[in-house]
C-alpha cells in the first residue's frame, strides 16, 4: 500500500508539471527572423494553448507550458507555415526552426519569390507594408495570422490577450460586417498595409479603447459585397431574442455598408445590502429585473472622387425602451422591536440617439488633409415611481420626472505631413458646441388621492452651453 501511493504522488507531479520551450527562428542563411507568430494547439481537442512571438532577433521562450503532445505553428510574412506535429513536452526543451521562404509562382521555370514586406514599429503603431509580398490566394485571415502578437482561432481575433479589437478598412469602422466573413473572403492582395495600434489616439475616441487593427486597401480595391442575417433567443428571467442584419459592398469608388437590428435581453440584479444606522440595522434585499428593448440602424457611404480626394458620411439611430420594477424588502431591525418595509420601484424610460458624421479627405504620398464634423443628439425621458407597499410610514409615495436633452457638434481639421517611414509631423483643431439641458421633476402623492404635488425645493433644471476650441500637434518619430 505505501509503495502505490508513493507511484500516485510522483504520478500526479509528473502530470502536473510544467516546463519550457525556448529557442531560435532562422532562415534558409541562418539569419535569424523577428516578429515571427509561434500558436501552440493542444492535440486532443485542438485548442490554442499558447500564442507567443520572438523577438527582433528571432529568439523566443514558451513558458510553464504543462506536460503534453501539442501541434506548433510559426507564422510569418514571407515564409510558408512551419508545423511541428506532435512535440512531445516531457521535459525543458530547446527548438530551433528554420523557415523557408514562400514561393509564389513558377513561370517558365522561374520561381518568383515573395518579397518580405516591411515591417516598422513606432511609439504608436506597428506598420506593416505587404504591397510588395506578393501574397495572394489569401485571405485577411492569413495576413492575420502573420501579424505580431495577433493570436486568429474560430471565435475570433485577440491581442495580447485582449478580445476587444476594432477592425477598419480604410479608417472606417466593419462593425455592419460579420467578422468570421470578413476574415475568411477578405482577399489578401487588396490589401496595401496594416497598422497596429494598442492605444488609439483622440482621432479614435469615438470607438472604443481597445487595439485598432486597420486595413488600408490598395487604391480603387474591387472587394465586393458580403451580407449576413442573425437571429438569437433563449430563456434567462424570460424569453428573449434579437435580430440583425447587415450588408456591405465595396466595388471601386463607391463602398457603403448598412445595419438593421433589434434586441430585446433579459436579466435580474440583486442587491443585498446590510448596514447600521444608529441603533438599528437595516438588512435590505433589491431584486431589479431588466427587459430593455432596443431597435437601431445606421450605415455609412464613402465616394473616391479620385485618386486623392474622398467624401463620406455616416450616420446611426437607436432607440431604447426600458420599463421595469424594482422590489425591495428591507428588516430595519432595533432593540425594542423589528419593522418590516416593502417598497416598489417603478422605472419608465426611453432614450433615442443619433449621430450624423460627414467627412472630407484629400491624401497624397505624404500629405493628409482631413474636415470632420460631427453631429449627436441625445434625449432620455425617464420617469420614476416610488411606492411603500406596508403600514410603516416611513416615506411618502413618490414621482420623479427626470429628461435629458444633449446636442453636440464637433468641427475637427487635421493636417498629416510624412516626410519618411520614421518621422510623421499632425497638427489639428477642434471646435465644440455642446448644449445640455437636464430637468429634474421631483413630486409627492397627495395623501387619500392619485395625485402628485411638484415639490419646488426637491427639483432642479440643469443647463450647460460650452464652447470649446483646441488646438493640438503630435510629432511621431
Amino acid at each position: 500500500m505505501r509503495l502505490l501511493l508513493i507511484l500516485f504522488l510522483v504520478q500526479c507531479s509528473f502530470l502536473s508539471a510544467q516546463f519550457n520551450v525556448q529557442g531560435k527562428v532562422l532562415d534558409e542563411f541562418e539569419l535569424p527572423i523577428g516578429f515571427v507568430n509561434i500558436t501552440v494547439f493542444d492535440m486532443d481537442n485542438k485548442k490554442t494553448i499558447y500564442n507567443a512571438s520572438t523577438k527582433e532577433d528571432g529568439t523566443y521562450v514558451l513558458k510553464d507550458m504543462p506536460a503534453g503532445i501539442y501541434n506548433i505553428e510559426f507564422y510569418s510574412f514571407g515564409f510558408e507555415v512551419k508545423n511541428i506535429k506532435q512535440f512531445n513536452l516531457a521535459k525543458n526543451q530547446t527548438l530551433h526552426i528554420t523557415m523557408k521562404t514562400q514561393d509564389v509562382e513558377i513561370l517558365d521555370d522561374m520561381v518568383v519569390q515573395a518579397k518580405k514586406p516591411i515591417i516598422t514599429q513606432t511609439a504608436e503603431k506597428l506598420m506593416i507594408d505587404i504591397s510588395q509580398s506578393n501574397m495572394v490566394n489569401v485571405s485577411l485571415n492569413d495576413v492575420m495570422k502573420r501579424i505580431p502578437g495577433m493570436l486568429v482561432t474560430n471565435d475570433g481575433i485577440s491581442y495580447a490577450g485582449r478580445s476587444d479589437i476594432r477592425l477598419l478598412i480604410n479608417g472606417k469602422t466593419t462593425e455592419y460586417m460579420d467578422m468570421q466573413t470578413l476574415l475568411k473572403d477578405f482577399p489578401a492582395d487588396q490589401i496595401s498595409k496594416v497598422e497596429l495600434i494598442e492605444q488609439p489616439g483622440a482621432e479614435f475616441e469615438a470607438s472604443g479603447s481597445g487595439p485598432i487593427v486597420n486595413i488600408i486597401l490598395t487604391k480603387n480595391a474591387k472587394i465586393g459585397s458580403y451580407g449576413s442575417v442573425k437571429t438569437w433567443g433563449g430563456e434567462d428571467d424570460g424569453l428573449e431574442f434579437g435580430a440583425s442584419a447587415s450588408i456591405a459592398n465595396y466595388r471601386n469608388k463607391l463602398n457603403w455598408q448598412t445595419n438593421i437590428g433589434y434586441a430585446s435581453p433579459t436579466w435580474k440584479e440583486f442587491l443585498k445590502i446590510k448596514r447600521r444606522v444608529g441603533d438599528a440595522i437595516y438588512d435590505q434585499l433589491t431584486i431589479e429585473p431588466y427587459n430593455p428593448q432596443t431597435s437601431y440602424v445606421g450605415g455609412n457611404v464613402d465616394y473616391y472622387i479620385s485618386a486623392n480626394h474622398s467624401i463620406g458620411i455616416g450616420t446611426r439611430y437607436s432607440f431604447t425602451d426600458s420599463d421595469r420594477v424594482s422590489n425591495s424588502n428591507t428588516h430595519v431591525i432595533s432593540l425594542h422591536d423589528t419593522k418590516h418595509l416593502i417598497s416598489e420601484n417603478y422605472f419608465e424610460r426611453k432614450t433615442k440617439n443619433y449621430n450624423l458624421n460627414p467627412y472630407y479627405e484629400y491624401q497624397d504620398q505624404n500629405n493628409k488633409i482631413i474636415f470632420d464634423l460631427n453631429f449627436i443628439r441625445y434625449n432620455r425621458d425617464n420617469t420614476n415611481y416610488i411606492f411603500s407597499k406596508n403600514d410603516l410610514e416611513v416615506f411618502d409615495n413618490r414621482k420623479y420626472n427626470q429628461d435629458a436633452d444633449i446636442h453636440i457638434q464637433t468641427y475637427k481639421a487635421d493636417y498629416i505631413k510624412e516626410f519618411n517611414d520614421h518621422y510623421t509631423f499632425r497638427f489639428g483643431s477642434k471646435y465644440k458646441d455642446i448644449a445640455i439641458e437636464n430637468n429634474l421633476i421631483s413630486s409627492v402623492q397627495e395623501v387619500g388621492s392619485t395625485d402628485y404635488i411638484i415639490e419646488p425645493i426637491n427639483s432642479n433644471r440643469f443647463l450647460i452651453d460650452q464652447h470649446i476650441l483646441s488646438f493640438y500637434g503630435k510629432t511621431e518619430c
